[in-house]
């Protein structure tokens, strides 16, 4: 999330990752990506939102469970940068 690198004027957005295979692999890979965590992150949702509230959308698509799911998986990265790795059986 490179707005909060530098903010308010953030860096590009990147995203890295590692698929271990054995306990000496170190490497890192980056998946290119398009437009920015913020704000294209939200507008779909917002809109969603905004929509639903004044009665043109009749579901609203972002659920409060999504919410939670979406800390566990903060919470996840958290755990993963402080021990170097979880399994998805610890969340």
């Amino acid at each position: 999330m490179g707005l909060l690198m530098n903010y308010p004027d953030g860096l590009p957005d990147a995203f890295e990752y590692i698929i271990k295979e054995d306990e000496n692999e170190n490497d890192w890979k980056s998946l290119n990506l398009e437009g920015s965590w913020f704000p294209d992150a939200f507008i779909g949702t917002m809109s969603n939102l905004m929509r639903f509230k004044e009665g043109s959308d009749k579901i609203l698509h972002a659920s409060v469970q999504d919410v939670l799911d979406t800390m566990k998986v903060v919470e996840a990265c958290y755990k993963s940068n402080e021990f170097g790795g979880i399994s998805l059986t610890e969340l």
